[in-house]
């Protein structure tokens, strides 16, 4: 087989990858393309090994085996990317609040005259600042990459920083909606704050 006819099939099996059931879970298109590479080189050598008389019951041992090698290493560099991208933020905090609320992560409650009702939410738009119960802010902070050991000092206190919240009492962050004890209170962010501070990494 010259080199034509083998830099033709290297490109058609980088091209057309789709029926390797070995390269399904590899998503990356330059590890994709490395290895594909390597399995067409590997497979070339046992063609020419065949040419040359090897048994061909053992080259399409070796060839399985390989496709199984393959994929133990794309599961592995899958594993460690996911490690890598759970500990990588994708922006800061007024990035990840301001998307969250873009992509409905939170559910309001859109009856402003049904406040007792507000326990049973996220939050609420009020005067187009988005408030949001402690343990929602919390917990919705924490699922983001980057953001799993945050506490909810820290998460304040960046707003803060940002200037996002609205402040009402003295010696709390946090706010009533209502006069109503059963309403519970929430921290009222900027909108248009989180706009002005948004950064995506």
């Amino acid at each position: 087989m010259n080199a034509e006819t083998l830099l033709a099939r290297l490109t058609l099996s980088i091209k057309h990858y789709d029926h390797i059931l070995t390269m399904k879970n590899c998503t990356e298109s330059r590890v994709r393309t490395n290895l594909l590479s390597l399995r067409w080189a590997f497979r070339s050598m046992l063609d020419a090994a065949m040419e040359a008389g090897a048994n061909a019951s053992n080259c399409k041992r070796l060839a399985a085996r390989f496709d199984n090698a393959l994929e133990e290493s794309i599961d592995f560099f899958n594993h460690e990317m996911d490690a890598l991208k759970a500990n990588k933020a994708e922006g800061n905090l007024a990035y990840i609040l301001l998307d969250g609320y873009r992509n409905d992560a939170f559910s309001f409650l859109k009856n402003k005259n049904k406040l007792h009702k507000l326990s049973q939410y996220d939050g609420i738009l009020w005067k187009e600042d988005l408030c949001l119960r402690t343990l929602p802010l919390k917990v919705f902070d924490r699922k983001q990459n980057g953001y799993h050991n945050w506490n909810l000092n820290q998460i304040v206190n960046t707003l803060l920083d940002y200037g996002a919240l609205c402040i009402q009492e003295e010696h709390t962050n946090s706010v009533k909606l209502s006069k109503d004890s059963s309403v519970p209170r929430v921290y009222r962010i900027k909108i248009d704050v989180l706009k002005d501070r948004s950064v995506r990494y």
